[in-house]
């Protein structure tokens, strides 16, 4: 079986995955639930001391979670990849520290971003961990093409979408949806943009 959302997700599932029709659920995503509040074993493939780290933050103090899309669909590229197009850390971290702010980064488990662990404002949490739980305690998104920006608008904050390589992700990827019509929220392809 395959679950779905109604409406256009439900499209996007049959066009991607092509099921039977007998074999489609549309019950939304039980992965939203964690979004609303605490759920039952909400913390097993989670890394827990990220977790209450990010929990122990001062109200007064924004955080921010980035979440790029995976770059290497199908051992093919997908754009550029994102150690090439990344945002500047030390620029980030100084920004970050001027403004109160965090940033949590969470990358798909095949992705490799090679970088010093030396900012105090910058945290990468384990690749592959459940990162719905982070969701709930965040304050705003920053993400590219993932989907789960969809996921994220349903607790009404704030997303930016950075996606510096914009045209190379569209000519080899391929998306269903006129991007730049489509995000809910301000485009920036630049280290300069995303931090104005």
């Amino acid at each position: 079986y395959t679950i779905t959302s109604s409406g256009k997700p439900r499209e996007i599932v049959q066009s991607a995955y092509d099921p039977a029709e007998s074999n489609l659920l549309v019950t939304g995503f039980p992965r939203n639930d964690v979004l609303f509040g605490p759920i039952e074993n909400e913390q097993l493939g989670v890394n827990s001391s990220a977790l209450q780290e990010l929990a122990e933050i001062p109200d007064s103090e924004t955080v921010i979670f980035y979440m790029p899309t995976h770059r290497q669909a199908f051992g093919e590229l997908a754009g550029e990849p994102l150690s090439e197009i990344v945002f500047d850390f030390e620029q980030m971290n100084e920004f970050l520290t001027a403004n109160d702010a965090h940033l949590y980064i969470s990358l798909h488990p095949y992705t490799d971003l090679d970088w010093d662990d030396q900012y105090d404002r910058i945290e990468q949490l384990d690749p592959g961990d459940d990162v719905y739980p982070f969701l709930r305690q965040v304050d705003m998104l920053v993400t590219d093409y993932s989907s789960i920006f969809y996921d994220f608008l349903l607790l009404d904050r704030p997303v930016l979408f950075y996606a510096p390589d914009l045209e190379a992700y569209v000519s080899s990827r391929g998306l269903y949806v006129d991007y730049q019509e489509h995000v809910p929220g301000p485009l920036t392809r630049s280290t300069a943009e995303l931090l104005d």
